[in-house]
């Protein structure tokens, strides 16, 4: 099964209860030419919450590894990207099917795929179950 590994930083602990900073850099980040290009400037700075494993200590700024199984990555995908686009056209599509304004219609698929983003916020205690995002402790 694939796995996906990221490294990060402690930024905050409480109790178990982890966050960690990530840095996502593009592809740009090993291409020679990215200080030539803007697309280059394409990195960012992620927080994940993490549930540390029973008996193990993390210290805010300590570096840690964290990983994901492929099925877990795919599941957030499907759910945060794939399913509110897949909502959105659909939506769109038959709501200008039957003779509603591309405007109106346009409105109404926006409010349905931020219905389903709330319902993904309500639930979200549930669905980080689902999502297992393993940590360890950093070993350079």
């Amino acid at each position: 099964m694939d796995v996906i590994e990221h490294e990060g930083v402690v930024s905050s602990v409480n109790g178990r209860a982890l966050k960690v900073e990530i840095v996502s850099n593009s592809a740009c980040a090993a291409c020679h030419a990215r200080g030539q290009c803007l697309s280059s400037l394409d990195s960012a700075v992620r927080v994940m919450d993490v549930t540390a494993p029973d008996g193990e200590k993390y210290d805010v700024g300590e570096r840690v590894h964290l990983s994901i199984t492929g099925r877990s990555g795919m599941l957030a995908v499907t759910m945060c990207y794939i399913v509110p686009l897949a909502l959105c056209i659909v939506t769109l599509a038959l709501l200008v099917s039957y003779g509603v304004s591309e405007g109106v219609s346009a409105a109404i698929s926006l409010a349905v795929v931020a219905v389903y983003m709330l319902i993904l916020f309500i639930f979200r205690r549930s669905i980080a179950q689902k999502v297992d995002i393993k940590i360890t402790h950093y070993k350079g």
